[in-house]
């Protein structure tokens, strides 16, 4: 080989090497079950098909999760989540999976949601949990965050559908359970509306060492939104939070919905269904937010 044709192929790896980091180091999960076969139960085994480190499943291997053809956000297909009448908890409604990423200090992550046009927010008492990125030992159900068993931030639906982002850290303001933050988009408090999709897309930045400078950032259908303090401020994101103490970073979209609560005031009073689409993890924002989710993964990794 020449000198030239040398310098030309070690010249070549080099840009083949930095441009695999560019298109690969940016989306680092998705799924738009567009692979699947309709009507399949969805199980820790199709997580994993479609990519994802899956540790454990619940729901999923219970047959309450099924790709479906009935609604998409895009392609034709998505993956639809069954939440019984009179059934509430994790046990038997919906289906719950930490989606796991390298852990990192920040990620944002994406994905569309629908709710059924008679679906029922709860009985005596209605709320749910919609996914949400997450860390360590994903603290939740109303234990107490100690700073070494993770943290997560997923979103709930309260009574007549409002939309909250429900937040476990070191220092909740709301023990036992979770913190409750309003979602508020163009000046109005979010509320979901049944039959309808609604893009979420959020970003999660941890704490660094023991201080308070983790932050929750949150848009909706492409929009920013702002978050409401428990004294009734608005802010564009929350901020000054310690996740943790023990080092622990991102590393997960929770996938975690249900009704409830832990009792069956909590219960759905019709049978209700959730279709979710086009789950993306990302370290960029722009893979997650301001553009047209597609289900063309590589596409989606080559726009820088």
């Amino acid at each position: 080989m020449s000198l030239k044709h040398s310098v030309l192929f070690k010249f070549s790896l080099v840009f083949l090497f930095f441009s695999s980091i560019n298109v690969f180091g940016q989306v680092a999960e998705s799924a738009d079950f567009e692979q699947f076969s309709k009507g399949a139960y969805f199980t820790k085994a199709e997580w994993q098909t479609a990519g994802f480190t899956v540790p454990w499943v619940n729901g999923f291997d219970m047959n309450r999760a099924i790709v479906d053809d009935a609604y998409s956000k895009s392609g034709s297909k998505s993956l639809r989540l069954f939440y019984p009448k009179g059934q509430f908890g994790t046990a038997n409604t919906g289906g719950q999976a930490p989606l796991m990423v390298p852990p990192r200090d920040e990620y944002f992550a994406s994905y569309y949601v629908r709710f059924s046009e008679d679906f029922s927010w709860g009985t005596k008492s209605e709320g749910g949990k919609l996914p949400g990125l997450s860390g360590g030992g994903r603290c939740s159900g109303c234990a107490t965050c100690t700073g070494s068993n993770g943290f997560t931030a997923r979103l709930m639906w309260r009574p007549a559908g409002k939309a909250v982002i429900y937040l476990y850290h070191l220092n909740k303001v709301n023990p036992p359970c979770g913190d409750n933050y309003d979602i508020v988009v163009d000046g109005k408090t979010l509320y979901f509306e049944k039959g309808q999709w609604y893009k979420i897309s959020q970003r999660v930045k941890v704490n660094t060492g023991n201080n308070k400078d983790g932050e929750v950032e949150l848009w909706i259908n492409d929009q920013h939104a702002q978050i409401r303090l428990y004294n009734g401020s608005l802010v564009d994101k929350l901020s000054g939070i310690q996740f943790v103490s023990n080092g622990d970073k991102v590393d997960a979209l929770y996938f975690s919905t249900f009704h409830g609560g832990s009792t069956a005031d909590w219960a759905p009073s019709v049978d209700s269904y959730i279709w979710f689409d086009d789950i993306i993890i990302s370290t960029e924002v722009s893979d997650v937010v301001n553009g047209t989710v597609t289900s063309n993964v590589q596409a989606l990794r080559k726009k820088s």
